[in-house]
């Protein structure tokens, strides 16, 4: 038996899902367009290249802006899912789930760096 756990034949580990907020002060995001992230409050968020739909997996519905020490820029992260990539305990033939590791549900990951600009008034 000890030698089935061992090759990762036999696990008895599941992942139990937490929810969490890993966004310090999260920010509602209203629309994603091309280079743009519109909040909802009405300031809108300008990404310096590329299209910032393409670096998404999944919808995007709040953000968190860290103010950097340089030209007004704002340090941008989002909110996404947890992904559990490879592990023995977890993608064994046979599960024996007894053990219940509780994981988060979302992380905090790293978008780029954007300016603001000011809703219209």
């Amino acid at each position: 038996m000890l030698l089935c756990g061992c090759a990762g034949i036999v696990s008895t580990h599941r992942i139990k899902w937490v929810e969490n907020e890993p966004l310090r002060n999260p920010q509602t995001v209203q629309a994603v367009q091309n280079d743009n992230i519109l909040l909802a409050d009405g300031r809108r968020v300008s990404m310096p290249s590329g299209s910032v739909l393409t670096r998404f997996t999944e919808p995007v519905t709040s953000i968190e802006l860290a103010e950097t020490q340089a030209n007004g820029e704002y340090e941008v992260f989002y909110k996404a899912r947890s992904v559990i990539r490879c592990g023995l305990p977890y993608n064994a033939i046979i599960k024996l789930p007894l053990f219940s590791d509780e994981t988060p549900k979302y992380t905090r990951r790293y978008l780029g760096r954007g300016k603001m600009e000011e809703p219209v008034r």
